[in-house]
């Protein structure tokens, strides 16, 4: 049993190794593209889509006071927003009967985002504005 001790590799040394076993990296880097390409057409293509309400609160008095009150105010708004009634009306309106791949309200200050997220764009945006105008017409 021969031993033999190993050295390190110097920067030039792998660059001309690279150099000398040049097919076979050609080949794993083509391999790997196409890979990749097959993958990437293997996905379903998504849209996302988002709508934007202003929410008018009645509260009279200044969120510089309570700024705890404006937090409360935008949590409850955006479970309104993903309570059922709201989501099944937005959907009747939307003429489809089928809910989207993934939809979400978030709050950020006096703002609602609506994000809607489908494989129809049309469907997703149909249904972000619907989900919009739904919530809108329950305050009033």
């Amino acid at each position: 049993m021969e031993s033999r001790a190993t050295r390190p590799m110097n920067w030039w040394q792998f660059h001309q190794l690279l150099w000398q076993r040049k097919l076979v990296v050609a080949v794993i880097l083509a391999l790997g593209m196409a890979l990749t390409v097959a993958w990437t057409y293997t996905r379903t293509v998504v849209y996302r889509s988002e709508a934007i309400a202003q929410i008018q609160s009645f509260y009279r008095g200044s969120y510089a006071e309570n700024p705890a009150m404006q937090l409360d105010f935008s949590r409850a708004h955006r479970i309104i927003a993903e309570s059922h009634p709201v989501i099944e009306r937005a959907l009747d309106s939307s003429g489809s009967s089928r809910r989207p791949v993934s939809f979400e309200a978030r709050t950020d200050g006096p703002l609602i985002h609506f994000t809607v997220v489908d494989t129809d764009y049309r469907r997703a945006a149909e249904f972000a504005n619907c989900w919009r105008t739904r919530l809108s017409s329950s305050w009033d």
